[in-house]
């Protein structure tokens, strides 16, 4: 089977599971506040995608919790839980 072609801002991402075709979207251009939160061993995710998403908004916020996997919440719960808090509370702020 081959792939398909790529256009200009596609991207092969390559996973356990398969590969997966990602679009890419011109970046830095979204002016809404955005907080992410990225489990730092993600066997799914790289944090480069965390990055990359982070990349299209103006002025975002990105958490890299260590030692979580894809569901940093489960992993981490009280750093998730501090995470979020302090964003409610920057968010609040706005």
């Amino acid at each position: 089977m081959t792939e398909p072609a790529l256009a200009p801002r596609d991207h092969l991402v390559k996973t356990p599971k398969g590969n997966v075709f990602v679009r890419e979207i011109p970046g830095g251009d979204l002016e809404v506040p955005v907080s992410i939160i990225f489990g730092g061993s993600d066997r799914y995710l790289h944090t480069s995608l965390a990055r990359r998403i982070a990349g299209l908004f103006t002025d975002p916020s990105l958490h890299v919790v260590p030692d979580a996997s894809h569901w940093p919440q489960h992993d981490q719960p009280q750093l998730v839980a501090d995470l979020l808090a302090a964003i409610a509370g920057t968010q609040s702020r706005r």
